[in-house]
């Protein structure tokens, strides 16, 4: 069998720095390393808004518990509440004349009525909106979040909401 050889493949060396080490790689640390640029980010605007918000969830019974929220709210246990809806948000606020109250374990009862109303169902996770000095409480239902988001990045990247 006469022909050529195939010329094996040897990967090219690698220059040594002073102490016999192999030269640093662009964008490596350390003294008389290169940097790589960074890109410039905006800062986000800084929060004014005094609500606190968290998560919880609608038990089997329509009770919905968050001591945190009741806290801030100063609504104890007794405290009677009026509500409104607006969208498929509900809007509590504390009134004597109210048709809700805050139960004895810092819980909150929503009747089927409502529940269905703002399109809740058993083990669904609402964001409760408290904002204190107005002494008003907005539960957000999933199906809301999920509107006001996706309008939110249709407006911010350009796409079509949802």
């Amino acid at each position: 069998m006469t022909g050529s050889l195939i010329a094996p493949l040897i990967p090219p060396t690698v220059p040594s720095g002073r102490s016999g080490h192999p030269a640093r790689r662009p964008g490596a640390q350390g003294p008389g390393a290169r940097k790589l640029p960074l890109a410039t980010v905006a800062s986000p605007p800084a929060r004014t808004a005094t609500t606190l918000y968290r998560l919880s969830a609608v038990d089997c019974n329509g009770y919905v518990l968050n001591r945190a929220i009741l806290t801030a709210l100063t609504w104890p246990a007794g405290t009677r509440l009026s509500a409104r809806m607006a969208r498929s948000l509900l809007v509590l606020t504390a009134d004597q004349a109210g048709a809700f109250a805050i139960g004895n374990q810092g819980d909150l009862w929503l009747p089927i009525t409502v529940r269905r109303a703002c399109g809740l169902v058993t083990g669904d996770r609402v964001l409760l909106a408290a904002d204190p000095p107005l002494g008003r409480l907005v539960l957000v239902p999933p199906a809301e979040l999920d509107r006001m988001l996706s309008r939110s990045y249709g407006e911010e990247w350009g796409g079509e909401p949802r």
